[in-house]
This record gives C-alpha cells, structure tokens and sequence, in this order.
C-alpha cells in the first residue's frame, strides 16, 4: 500500500501541535486545581487539595486544628481565637470522612509545622462506622491514602505533573478549562468555597436558605429519611474507626495538646425520628460510650447531639445534621465551657 511521508508528517505535526494547544488550555484554565499555575481560580476544587494547599499558603502554622467529616467543616477557626488560640485551621473533611481521614490529617498536619494546642474533633456514628470498599466512604480513604498518608507537605511534585497532563487530554475537561477561562467565578455553579483558614461555605445553599427555597424543596425531610436508611443498619463502631481515633488522640496528647471530642448535632426532628424508631440508643448512646472511654488527662468528651447543648437553634441547619458557623462558633466556645465535660462531671 502506498504510504505519503508529507501527509503523515503534516499529520503528526496536527495531533502534536492540537496536543499542545489544549495541554496548554487546561494547564491555564486549571478547572480542578491540579496544576501549580494558579492564573485563574478553579472551576471545581478538590477540597482536600484545597486545603492542603490552604494551610500551605497560611503565614503561621496553626496551633489549633479542627477535625471530622462534613458535619465539622462549618466550624470556623476564627472562633478557637476567642478561647486563647493564635492560629486555628479546619481540616474536617467531606464526602464521608472517617477517624482513619482524621488521624492522616493530623499527622500531615504536624508534619507540615503544626504546634498544636488544641485539636478539636466532631464525631458521629458515620465518623466511626465501617464503609466497605467503594461504599460512599472510600473516596475520601483513598483521597487521604494517596495525598497525606506518608506525603510531605509541599503540594504536587514535578514528576507527578507529566501524569495528569495526559490525563487532562479529552474533550470534556478541555470543555471545563474554557469553561474555566470564560466565566467570571461568581457566575459559576459550585458551590463550595474554602477559606484561607480552611473553613468551608456553601454560598448557594446559604441563599437557598435565607429565601426558604430549602425549606419549601423538602431538604429537612429528605435527609432525615436518607440517614434514617442508614443508620438502621447501624450497630456498633466499628473498632478499626475507634482505633484510629485512639491513635489520633494519643498523637495529639503527645504533642501536648488538649483533646476536646464533640458529639456532633442532629436536627431535632431527625433526633425525635431515631426516638420513635427506637434507633437513637444504638446510634448516640454507644457511640458516647466509645468517647467516653476515651477520657483521660486532656482529654474532653462533650455531647452536642441537641443543639440546647451548645445553645444551638434550629434555624442554624442547612439540613439533618449539617449547620453553619455559627453554630459552629457556639460549639467551639461550649467545647471550652468546663461544666460540659463528660470526663469530668464532678468538677462542673
């Protein structure tokens, strides 16, 4: 068969100089934030990243850390200021975050130039129960395992960059990077920003809220059946979880700072919902057995599973139990409030 050299060179010459051209879009348009350029800022951060490089970027390293899953992220640091920190960063993690993601933070963290004093840590069943492999908790395992577990601080190496360059080569993500590059940021759909002090806000649902769209959508009693679902299979934690929590306390007290371990909130229709199904004993009770026994010298366990506990209101959740900051900053401040401690009744 008859082959033309000046068609094939001219071909290859097209593929090379299209390859370029859009290695050099999504280099610039950066959509995800996988690329140290920063020229724009991303069309979808990923969270975790985004705050790795958050407290990269931080002028003092923190001396108080906030840990959990979702349930924790609307802690605002600022607060741990009103109670004697200096610099108070939130590493609590979503998309269903574990004890074992909580430990990993914590160790990347002290790596990274933490001092700590304080490490506050917001638990539920969810934090401590076991997610087999591709459940709705490994995303956030394998996330953990593959940028903090035995990684040092530092952002994406050089040699890693070559890797997802040829991964950024497909239409859809040279679409989000022109994206990227024609959209003004608050014109964009996502809704998660990440602040400098690693505190997460959903501006949309925080609009959505403030108009009642949330309320009249049904977002209250849609996730209450949707926890419900899961937390009737609920039984116990799981060990492994409480493991890691262990260590992670045991790391945290080694560095001399003060443990304080907090039930997270439920909106109290969803606490009255586990009530009537006879499920709050297994899900609440045991788990504040399993902090409980964690107490010891510095060490704090508070439960916040109404919020009447911490003088939380029902107007301050975005959902069954998510809740803004300013709940957020009332559980900080009653975390420190010594008549709440559980490890301690008879000093309140």
């Amino acid at each position: 068969m008859h082959r033309n050299p000046r068609f094939l060179r001219w071909f290859l010459v097209t593929l090379v100089g299209a390859g370029g051209l859009s290695a050099t879009v999504n280099v610039v348009g950066n959509p995800y934030g996988e690329f140290p350029t920063d020229l724009v800022p991303p069309t979808y951060e990923n969270e975790l990243e985004g705050k790795v490089m958050r407290f990269e970027r931080l002028a003092s390293r923190p001396d108080a850390l906030i840990l959990g899953s979702s349930r924790s992220t609307g802690l605002p640091p600022a607060a741990l200021r009103e109670v004697g920190a200096r610099q108070g960063f939130n590493f609590a993690l979503t998309a269903s975050a574990t004890a074992r993601d909580g430990s990993a933070a914590l160790n990347w963290s002290l790596g990274g130039g933490a001092s700590v004093n304080t490490v506050l840590i917001g638990v539920e069943a969810d934090y401590v129960q076991k997610f087999e492999s591709g459940g709705r908790g490994s995303r956030a395992r394998d996330l953990v395992r593959e940028n903090l577990e035995g990684a040092s601080p530092g952002g994406t190496e050089w040699w890693e960059l070559p890797g997802k360059l040829l991964r950024s080569l497909n239409v859809a993500y040279l679409g989000e990077s022109w994206t990227s590059l024609t959209t003004r940021p608050k014109e964009r759909a996502d809704d998660l920003v990440i602040e400098p002090d690693g505190l997460l806000r959903h501006p949309r649902a925080e609009e959505e809220r403030a108009a009642g769209v949330r309320e009249a959508e049904g977002w209250l009693e849609e996730t209450i059946r949707f926890h419900m679902g899961e937390y009737r299979n609920f039984t116990e934690p799981d060990p492994v979880e409480i493991a890691f929590l262990q260590d992670l306390v045991r790391r945290a007290i080694a560095e001399g700072a003060a443990v304080r371990i907090f039930h997270t909130p439920f909106h109290p229709d969803f606490a009255d919902a586990l009530v009537q199904e006879d499920i709050y004993g297994r899900v609440h009770d045991r788990l504040m057995d399993a902090l409980l026994s964690l107490c010891a010298p510095n060490v704090h366990v508070l439960d916040f599973a109404r919020p009447e506990s911490y003088g939380g209101t029902t107007d301050e959740f975005f959902d069954a139990t998510h809740t803004d900051s300013v709940a957020g900053r009332k559980m900080i401040l009653a975390a420190h409030d010594a008549s709440l401690d559980l490890c301690r009744p008879d000093e309140s």
